[in-house]
Formats: structure tokens, C-alpha cells, sequence
């Protein structure tokens, strides 16, 4: 009798023993299949789907930087002409699709991108005074906001002209010039300085006035 409820016992606990070991390899297994399951690859996307998560996240369309032109173009105007980068996105003011006439006799503008700077070129024609660049408005406006502007001599193509540096919230470099009749007012706006002053040398040291 005392051996019989020994056997028992011994294979009671026995098919324990394989029911916890039995439990144990399961959820083995399922760990490691969850763990699989988790960590598969996804699955590669398109060029397309790439571009349009790119969208989403930065707000506008990636700039792919192995097709932005490098180096400089030249602006030949008819009145002057000057270096700028040929990666520049040219800028034409429109109202409900239409170009707007330029306020001038030649009117040139443009965008960059990284960092973002702004250029704008104006060629007046203006009525012989005294001093054309003294009465111009532009000129006026920066002249009564000196604590704001550092003013300064510049020249380009041997002429001499006046510069009105700002540097605040964003940097701004504007030159105005006086010759054969007609004021030229260069100017050049964006958030880093070096790269303001970069663009704004670069036009300056090659402008040519015609």
C-alpha cells in the first residue's frame, strides 16, 4: 500500500515537472517569436514614398543637394551686370499670377536656400539735382533711421557709393549708386551674417554699371 502511494506521488510530481518545463519552452518560444516578429525589416520603400515622408516632416519638398547647381551665372542687365550663384531661384513679383511692371528700368531679384538670404537689384531713373543720392527715398529713410543703420562708403566699378548696413533680428546690406543718370540700389537680406555679406561682396566686386 505504502508503495503504491509512493509511485503515485513520484509521478505526480514528475508530470508537474513536465508541465512546468512544458509551460517554460512555450512562452520561450513565443518571446522569441514575438521578439521576430518585432524586429523584422520593414519592408524598403520607393523613392516616391521616401520623399513624401520627407514632405511631411520638414513642411515642403526635400532639396536633393547632388542637383543644385554649383558655381556663379552673370546677370547681364542693360544697364549693369554682376556675378550671382547660378543655384539662385529667380524671383518675379506677381499679383494673382500676373508679373507686376518693375518700379524702375530694370528690376532683378532672386531666393536662396540654406541659408535663406533674399537679393533685390532696382535701377531708377532719376531727375538731375544736386545730389541724386541724397534726395532718393530709400536713401531718406535709412538717413532718418541712423540708430538702426551703419552707414559706410562702397564702391563697384570704381564708383563710389553710399552702404547702409542693419543688423538686428536679420542682417541687411543695401549700396545705392548714382551714375550716368540713374540710381542702382543693390541690396541683401537673411539670418546669417557671413553669408549676407558673402553674396553681398561678391555681386559688389564684379558689378559693372553700363
Amino acid at each position: 500500500m505504502f508503495l503504491c502511494k509512493l509511485i503515485f506521488v513520484i509521478i505526480s510530481f514528475m508530470k508537474k515537472k513536465v508541465f512546468f518545463l512544458f509551460a517554460i519552452l512555450i512562452l520561450s518560444l513565443f518571446v522569441v517569436i514575438a521578439f521576430l516578429f518585432l524586429n523584422r525589416s520593414s519592408d524598403s520603400l520607393t523613392d516616391l514614398e521616401k520623399e513624401q515622408a520627407m514632405s511631411k516632416i520638414l513642411g515642403r519638398k526635400p532639396q536633393d543637394d547632388s542637383q543644385v547647381p554649383l558655381g556663379d551665372t552673370v546677370y547681364n542687365g542693360k544697364y549693369i551686370s554682376f556675378k550671382y550663384p547660378l543655384k539662385a531661384k529667380i524671383y518675379t513679383q506677381k499679383v494673382n499670377s500676373t508679373p507686376l511692371p518693375a518700379l524702375g528700368i530694370e528690376y532683378f531679384s532672386f531666393d536662396l536656400d540654406n541659408p535663406r538670404m533674399i537679393f533685390s537689384m532696382d535701377v531708377i531713373d532719376v531727375v538731375q539735382s544736386v545730389d541724386p543720392l541724397g534726395d532718393y527715398p530709400s536713401v531718406k529713410l535709412r538717413e532718418l533711421q541712423s540708430n538702426s543703420y551703419i552707414k559706410k562708403d562702397v564702391f563697384a566699378d570704381d564708383i563710389k557709393g553710399v552702404l547702409y548696413d542693419k543688423y538686428s533680428n536679420s542682417f541687411e546690406k543695401t549700396a545705392f549708386f548714382y551714375f550716368n543718370g540713374n540710381i542702382f540700389a543693390i541690396s541683401v537680406q537673411g539670418n546669417d551674417k557671413k553669408a549676407v555679406e558673402a553674396l553681398f561682396d561678391k555681386v559688389i566686386n564684379s558689378t559693372k554699371f553700363l
